[in-house]
């Protein structure tokens, strides 16, 4: 998450009487919201530029927040509840270049002894891929 603060509004406001509270504080939740918008669309760029053919829950993990004249405070995140593995859960490691998460079926492998520990499983030579690879 990638908190914004405005501060120093009180001397703005002296700078600024001809405006209301209210039209002064929905001018700066506007501001804060499409500031937020476009953090938000360069983190879902980033992403996209990051990872080759990303599934369609992956070009759509990024989302934000707007900021209201009510409640000045606009919020960039990645998705993390979300049916399944979030994408909050397995971008952090392209993030952070750690090690990938273990899928199910290399669960299963493992447990039945099929595969030894801290192995992974990528398509066979002659192996159909979708479009996502």
């Amino acid at each position: 998450m990638f908190k914004i603060e405005v501060t120093g509004l009180d001397a703005l406001r002296k700078e600024l009487d001809q405006f209301s509270d209210r039209r002064l504080n929905a001018t700066v939740a506007t501001t804060l919201t499409r500031t937020a918008k476009r953090l938000a669309e360069s983190w879902q760029g980033q992403i996209d530029k990051a990872i080759d053919r990303p599934t369609a829950r992956t070009a759509r993990a990024v989302s934000f927040t707007g900021a209201t004249a009510a409640k000045l405070e606009a919020t960039v995140f990645v998705k993390d509840a979300m049916p399944g593995t979030s994408p909050a859960d397995y971008l952090v490691h392209h993030e952070r270049s750690g090690a990938r998460l273990v899928k199910k079926l290399e669960k299963a492998l493992m447990s039945s002894g099929g595969m030894p520990s801290g192995y992974v499983t990528v398509p066979g030579q002659h192996a159909t891929r979708d479009a996502w690879g």
